[in-house]
């Protein structure tokens, strides 16, 4: 007998918002006590990037839970469309770390590489289900058998 539990997609997204938004707040605790610990004055034109990195993702997550628990997908597409360059370049960064000699980092490279590219196709199919918008849009195009198989 086989036991099939029907997750709701939209609860997945919600998930991946939380854990990803659980990440950057403790990135950015770490970033916080690095200033405290090392004592050195904050210069905010030397640390403006930064600051602003963090708010465009704490906003661009906030839009991805918002839209999941709405039920309304137009408010996922900022969080597809930043972190897409966000992924790629990470992905980059750990395949090429994947050459280390050291068993534990290249565990958690190939771990983290798998989970980040998982959490952002089950964004971009719970958008393409429920996102009539950009549905309709891609129904013409070379990925119409893409969308139909999610249907």
């Amino acid at each position: 007998m086989i036991i099939r539990n029907k997750i709701q997609l939209r609860l997945v997204c919600l998930t991946v918002g939380l854990t990803h938004l659980v990440l950057v707040l403790l990135r950015l605790y770490e970033r916080i006590w690095e200033l405290i610990i090392l004592e050195e004055p904050f210069i905010y034109h030397e640390h403006r990037i930064i600051i602003v990195s963090y708010i465009v993702q704490i906003l661009t997550i906030s839009l991805l839970i918002y839209g999941c628990r709405a039920d309304s997908p137009n408010f996922t597409v900022p969080w597809l469309v930043i972190t897409t360059p966000i992924f790629i370049l990470s992905t980059l960064y750990g395949v090429l770390v994947l050459f280390k000699d050291e068993l534990s980092q290249t565990s958690y490279n190939i771990f983290s590489i798998c989970s980040v590219w998982l959490m952002w196709y089950f964004v971009l199919k719970y958008n393409l289900k429920q996102n009539t918008l950009i549905g309709g849009l891609l129904k013409h195009t070379i990925y119409k058998k893409y969308i139909i198989s999610l249907n």
